[in-house]
């Protein structure tokens, strides 16, 4: 998203206030990224945080059997129960964006 913007990688690590080796990091995939950091990088590149969530693992944190509580899988990966709430609460509001879409679908289909 980041190139498709054209904000080259230093002046997005200045205003992340993280180095460009730590933004490259995130950028890969071989760091994880804190929800405040989505939201904050989201700001910077004007979208929506939910396209910026790396919707895999999310799914996978809560469809866990092992940790009912937080929904959060015991598989060595961290995230904090402010993290949880908010992908929990994106979670939701993507299922119902989908019904609000299928329930559209179906009215189109039905005026054909």
């Amino acid at each position: 998203m980041r190139i498709e913007k054209n904000i080259p990688v230093k002046q997005l690590c200045a205003q992340l206030s993280i180095s460009q080796g730590a933004y490259s990091n995130i950028e890969n995939g071989i760091t994880d990224i804190s929800i405040s950091r989505i939201v904050q990088l989201s700001e910077l590149l004007n979208v929506s945080y939910t396209e910026l969530l790396p919707v895999e693992k999310v799914l996978n944190y809560y469809s866990s059997p092992n940790d009912q509580s937080t929904g959060i899988q015991n598989n060595n990966c961290s995230i904090t129960n402010k993290d949880s709430e908010a992908y929990q609460t994106t979670i939701t509001a993507l299922k119902d964006e989908i019904n609000y879409l299928r329930e559209q679908n179906l009215i189109l289909l039905k005026h054909k």
